[in-house]
């Protein structure tokens, strides 16, 4: 007979917890393959992992009761920003919006499958058209969006806020809309945006072979790294692939190890059944990740798997003692890591192996500008959201075009971003403060190290200590303390 005692004990625990995480692995590993590429085979295989969950921890009646006691506790530590009431209003608009249509040239999509359409067309009148069709079925959305505004702001006003939108700066993501406000004066004032704007549309123009006032709606947001040459260099995927996990291990990631130990769940398949969405999920805290790209041979392509690739290292260069609550990260912190390590294609030297130096200068060029642009985008649409939350009954339409006058210099250039307000609420604006974030860590991180980032295996080192490591303990204003030491 084995006397429990307290070694025997903790063997049996310790036995039991690495199994779990074993379980839990491969059933979210299962899950994120299926909802990637929903076919019978990875269907199969999410079965047969839950029943690997069921038999240790659901067909146990102790372990399941401890189980879910676990989750609770951790959930607990979860900021709620919804109740049951807001929740069902959320869902119900979700649902309106999941269910539009949009419909061009005799063919059908739904929204995310229609952006994809819009992305790829090549000829600019059918691409300003299915422009057109989107914003003329987003405004159908116009009364179910205000109502949930409505219902936001009744839930802040219950917590001692004017509305959502300040409620959830200051307590979900630890910002105020006077510091965001400043952010975007400064980063106006530093990189003459305005100015910067109108050079790029003459680029676009000339690329074109039209007037800078002939510029139409889908030609404002297209990327113009898109007309580099560069592009002419890129194979195909295997190149992507190998490109950016090369550039990751020569900053001492060791991305080839961490994949062989299943530590790094790639689906970087390019089939048309793929869902369209490029993303990095946290399967086991501070254990496994996966990342979904479509991993063509494009230059978005290299920038999704450095940018998603970013986001996998951040989750797993945590320290290992953190508890469970705290394996997770500030959402701006987050993005600004993210952005780091797209941001290294144009600040460092790590092109000219694909093509010529005059080619990658070109493209360089082209994608600051394209950085400048895409920052005054999302405050275009985060200022939006601001006014939304202050006044639900505003006109859409209006309130938009004078805040691209304002923040563009123009007006027609782009539409609110639905997906962000229904589903992602005050989201946007940690893709402005990740932007500075993302230029502090580099400065920071090349005059510690005294090299570029991408020729130092001591990179990832110095990262896992400065602003990978705590997790959750690491805010905005944490990190720039830490940056100056």
């Amino acid at each position: 007979m084995l006397i429990n005692t307290p070694r025997n004990y903790s063997i049996n625990h310790y036995g039991y917890l690495k199994s779990r995480r074993i379980v839990t692995h491969n059933l979210r590993k299962a899950d994120f393959k299926y909802y990637n590429l929903a076919t019978p085979e990875n269907l199969n295989a999410c079965e047969t992992a839950q029943k690997a969950m069921n038999k240790l921890i659901c067909d146990n009646p102790i372990r399941s009761f401890f189980y879910g006691l676990y989750n609770k506790i951790v959930n607990n530590f979860n900021f709620q920003h919804s109740d049951k009431n807001l929740a069902k209003t959320t869902r119900m608009v979700e649902t309106i919006f999941n269910n539009l249509e949009f419909e061009y040239d005799g063919v059908k999509s739904h929204y995310l499958d229609f952006c994809k359409r819009k992305v790829d067309e090549k000829n600019i009148q059918k691409k300003d058209a299915m422009v057109s069709v989107l914003n003329e079925q987003i405004k159908s959305l116009e009364k179910p969006i205000r109502d949930l505004i409505r219902t936001r702001n009744a839930f802040a006003q219950q917590k001692g806020f004017d509305n959502y939108h300040q409620f959830l700066l200051k307590n979900l993501y630890g910002t105020s809309e006077a510091e965001i406000n400043e952010l975007i004066d400064n980063y106006y004032k530093k990189y003459d945006v305005l100015n910067n704007l109108r050079k790029r549309e003459t680029i676009i123009a000339k690329e074109y072979n039209i007037a800078p006032d002939e510029i139409s709606p889908s030609l404002y947001s297209e990327s113009l790294s898109k007309h580099s040459s560069l592009n002419d260099y890129l194979k195909n995927s295997k190149q992507i692939v190998d490109f950016t996990k090369n550039l990751y291990n020569s900053m001492g990631f060791e991305i080839d190890k961490l994949e062989n130990e299943d530590k790094i769940v790639f689906d970087l398949g390019t089939d048309d059944k793929k869902i369209n969405r490029t993303y990095c999920r946290n399967l086991v805290p501070g254990h496994s990740v996966g990342i979904c790209v479509r991993a063509d041979n494009t230059l978005a392509g290299i920038f999704s798997l450095l940018h998603e690739l970013g986001h996998g290292m951040h989750y797993l260069k945590m320290y290992n003692w953190l508890p469970k609550p705290l394996k997770t990260c500030d959402y701006a912190v987050s993005e600004g890591i993210a952005y780091l390590f797209e941001s290294l294609l144009y600040k460092e030297n790590i092109l000219e192996n694909i093509a010529p130096k005059s080619v990658v200068d070109k493209f360089k060029e082209y994608k600051k500008l394209d950085e400048i642009c895409k920052f005054t985008l999302t405050v275009i649409d985060t200022q939006f959201e601001k006014e939304l939350y202050k006044n639900p009954e505003l006109d859409f339409e209006a309130t938009y075009k004078k805040l691209e006058e304002k923040y563009y210099g123009k007006t027609g250039i782009n539409g609110f971003c639905t997906p962000q307000i229904i589903s992602n609420p005050i989201y946007l604006q940690n893709y402005l403060r990740a932007s500075i974030l993302s230029e502090k860590i580099y400065s920071s991180a090349t005059k510690n190290l005294g090299t570029e980032l991408s020729v130092n295996t001591k990179t990832a080192d110095f990262l896992q200590k400065r602003v990978f490591g705590l997790g959750k303990l690491i805010n905005p204003n944490i990190l720039e303390t830490i940056l100056k030491l």
